[in-house]
């Protein structure tokens, strides 16, 4: 149950990349003719997947110091929020490298635990719609993806109030940790695809015009319908959009730099977040994260060796080894803190922050 619950194996991935297959041509080729790889998001601890991401950003890996004893690694339990959250914690992080995240990292346990009895409990108790609070014994079901959703705004306005987090992280933590399935992280790799594969060539605004003649009316050809037609996107409640309004999208996206270093506004950041939505439903952040790693290039040619694959951005990509057409799908993990979850110890080449729990 709680493997199923993890990989969230009760939504059919294949029937959504079906579904955005038959709605948008570049998914398509992404994904059946380029034969392109996929991934599935996991429903991750949202505690070790908050201080996770306060600790990367794209491009970019803490590396420390390798640290072995007559041959023997170190390794540790994720450490408890109130450990993060004692005195001195920021100091120790800092002469372990963690730099000005180190800040972050105390400021935002010591944060959680001011307004929670049980930190460690309190994003899943307090934020994420669980159904085992109802008394059910599976937590992931199709169900519990709406109830986050439409919480959407409330979870993300929460994880916003804490020290290091802005609206990347943020949605990082609500898609892989919270059930966001429409939380879209954004960032400058995904403003590069989004420019390039639905801005510049006008897809995006065809696929809505698509849309808009599609709709049937008692009185009116469907080729003759204004470009003032609202389109519905089932299941994406607050997305409904009209031609002009994707065009207005459109040039907000296209107003930016195509270099690689273009800066994410806020209003690109959200022109970006909205696009995907309307695009691809209820798992638009599912479809978007697929999109990102299919743009990896190191990623896509780890695939066919014989070793894990696994790529140098913030969100490492594990794959099934052995076969050239691995039969697991590769899927988002981002590099822990620490070593360990729930007990099951790996080993590590860096050094791990040892805390009393």
């Amino acid at each position: 149950m709680k493997l199923k619950s993890y990989f969230q194996l009760e939504v059919s991935l294949e029937n959504l990349c079906n579904r955005w297959s038959e709605i948008d041509y570049n998914f398509k080729k992404k994904y059946i003719v380029d034969k392109r790889i996929g991934i599935r998001t996991l429903d991750q601890d949202p505690v070790e997947n908050l201080f996770t991401f306060i600790c990367t950003k794209y491009g970019e890996k803490i590396e420390l110091d390798d640290l072995e004893v007559d041959g023997i690694k170190e390794v540790y339990k994720f450490p408890k929020i109130a450990a993060l959250a004692q005195d001195g914690v920021e100091a120790r992080l800092k002469s372990l490298g963690f730099g000005y995240r180190a800040k972050y990292i105390s400021q935002t346990a010591k944060y959680i635990c001011s307004i929670s009895n049980d930190p460690d409990s309190w994003l899943v108790d307090t934020l994420k719609y669980n159904r085992t609070k109802t008394g059910d014994i599976l937590s992931g079901s199709a169900d519990t993806h709406v109830k986050n959703n439409e919480r959407y705004p409330s979870i993300k306005d929460e994880l916003l109030k804490m020290t290091g987090v802005g609206p990347k992280v943020a949605d990082c933590v609500c898609l892989m940790s919270m059930r966001v399935t429409q939380a879209i992280p954004v960032d400058t790799h995904v403003l590069q695809v989004a420019r390039r594969d639905y801005a510049d060539n006008s897809n995006f605004v065809n696929i809505i015009k698509s849309r808009v003649g599609s709709k049937k009316t008692s009185n009116r050809p469907k080729s003759s319908l204004p470009e003032s037609t609202t389109v519905k996107m089932e299941n994406c409640s607050g997305y409904d959009i009209t031609v002009q309004e994707a065009t207005e999208l459109t040039k907000i996206i296209k107003s930016t730099s195509k270099n690689s270093k273009a800066t994410v506004t806020k209003p690109i950041y959200e022109a970006i977040h909205k696009m995907f939505n309307v695009i691809f439903g209820e798992y638009s952040g599912w479809a978007q994260s697929i999109l990102f790693v299919s743009d990896l290039p190191d990623s896509i040619s780890s695939l066919g060796s014989n070793e894990t694959g696994a790529s140098d951005k913030p969100n490492d990509i594990i794959a099934g080894s052995g076969d050239a057409q691995p039969t697991i799908q590769p899927i988002i993990q981002p590099t822990p803190l620490s070593n360990t979850t729930e007990g099951r110890e790996t080993r590590s080449k860096s050094k791990k922050i040892k805390l009393e729990e």
